[in-house]
């Protein structure tokens, strides 16, 4: 037992033997789900029913095209979503490729946006139609590699992004991060 001083809590773990959690990604705990639960609903949202298996295909060809946009382990995405499907999408992409995930509320004020941005040093941003606005101000203010709509128009919208994508393990024959 380590000293009380330190930590107090500890004089109430008498007798617990530590746990030894498993190490996984967060990506391959959706790999799971998509192989033992391929039929089951993941997503519920509106009136629109994603199953395990879509949802992995959409996040496996997004994390594709990403891979392709030079996307790689480290580099920082901000998603500015509202809740909406596409957040767990654009998420577990980023987890595919070991992105670190920046959560921007979509209803931050320019300032606020900026502030965030600098602080994390936000590479590539994926953002809601709420936010267009203040990311259009910020784009003159603040250098990201690529901005991404959720809206479908534009090249590199998230809806194009995924219709368009190669599975990641297609793209290069190796394992997502």
């Amino acid at each position: 037992m380590q000293n009380t001083d330190i930590r107090p809590w500890h004089q109430w773990y008498k007798g617990l033997e530590p746990i030894d959690f498993p190490e996984h990604s967060v990506y391959s705990l959706l790999q799971t789900s998509a192989e033992r639960y391929p039929a089951r609903p993941a997503i519920i949202y509106e009136k629109e029913v994603i199953t395990y298996h879509e949802l992995k295909s959409q996040v496996d060809c997004l994390a594709g095209n990403w891979r392709k946009m030079k996307v790689k382990q480290g580099d920082r995405i901000g998603l500015m979503l509202a809740n909406h499907p596409a957040y767990i999408i654009c998420y577990y992409a980023a987890q595919a490729l070991g992105m670190i995930v920046v959560q921007i509320n979509p209803m931050y004020t320019l300032r606020e946006f900026l502030q965030i941005s600098n602080d994390s040093k936000i590479d590539y941003l994926v953002f809601d139609d709420i936010a267009e606005k203040v990311v259009s101000e910020a784009k003159h203010i603040y250098t990201f590699k690529e901005c991404m709509p959720i809206s479908p128009q534009g090249v590199n919208s998230i809806p194009s992004l995924i219709k368009s994508g190669v599975p990641l393990e297609k793209l290069c024959g190796c394992q997502s991060a």
